[in-house]
């Protein structure tokens, strides 16, 4: 009884054994063609982001950036703004030229005596210099705000890239039933489960460089890069997600 039941385990063994490198073998180690210049458009098609600063990234398939674009700095003419004394009126110069006139509520006004264009005499007017308030520095929390929407912008492109592939992969497999064919998994595993892969690590090397600036812009403020970890958390929770989509549309 009991070399009948070895025999059995032992028969039971080899039998999942055999299976198992049956699909070891066609998943892992058989190649297809899986050549396929649409799949290959939407997995190596760069990644494009804004910056807050108004500069923008352009990163290849492997996430490394290939360019980037500064933002456009409009010149500043340098302006004076002096207050006329005994009234609540500002007056805006330009090389000793008058270019506006405001009232309290900053809205443009027509003064009196002094006229646009005109050339503002100290000695004769009495004024106060207006001085511009100082630039305050901006706390953790404004610079990562500041940022939500870029990294916001890449999941995006991640999930819109996604959804380009699973409708690629279900509008092929559509298109071999309606042919006839054969359907073989492994091929549509090797297939897509490569390109999402690829996928993958596109968008990890676009976060990476977006994360990078985050952490620069934190430190030149004086505070410590470990502030952006939260993006972090949030983008491997994104990615868990993604794959549970994957996976869903898979099954």
């Amino acid at each position: 009884m009991k070399k009948s039941i070895k025999y059995i385990l032992l028969g039971v063994l080899s039998l999942v054994l055999i299976v198992g490198g049956y699909i070891f073998y066609e998943l892992k180690v058989k190649q297809y063609d899986v050549a396929d210049e649409k799949v290959d458009e939407i997995v190596n098609e760069a990644i494009e982001l804004e910056l807050p600063n108004g500069s923008k990234l352009k990163l290849d398939a492997q996430g490394n950036v290939i360019e980037e674009v500064e933002a456009e700095v409009e010149v500043e003419v340098e302006k004076e703004q002096y207050k006329l004394d005994g009234e609540d009126v500002v007056v805006e110069v330009v090389d000793g030229k008058v270019i506006a006139v405001y009232n309290r509520n900053h809205e443009l006004i027509e003064h009196e005596t002094i006229k646009v264009g005109s050339t503002l005499d100290n000695e004769d007017t009495k004024t106060t210099e207006v001085k511009p308030a100082e630039d305050e520095k901006p706390t953790v929390a404004t610079i990562k705000a500041n940022y939500a929407g870029s990294f916001a912008a890449l999941e995006g492109q991640a999930r819109g890239r996604l959804n380009g592939l699973i409708g690629q992969a279900k509008a092929e497999y559509s298109a071999k039933v309606a042919n006839g064919e054969t359907i073989n998994y492994s091929y549509f595993y090797q297939k897509y489960y490569g390109a999402a892969t690829g996928m993958e690590a596109t968008i990890d090397g676009a976060f990476e460089a977006l994360y990078a600036k985050l952490q620069q812009d934190l430190t030149a403020n004086g505070y410590d890069g470990s502030h952006a970890s939260s993006f972090r958390t949030q983008y491997e929770s994104a990615k868990s997600s993604l794959r549970s989509q994957l996976l869903s549309n898979i099954q």
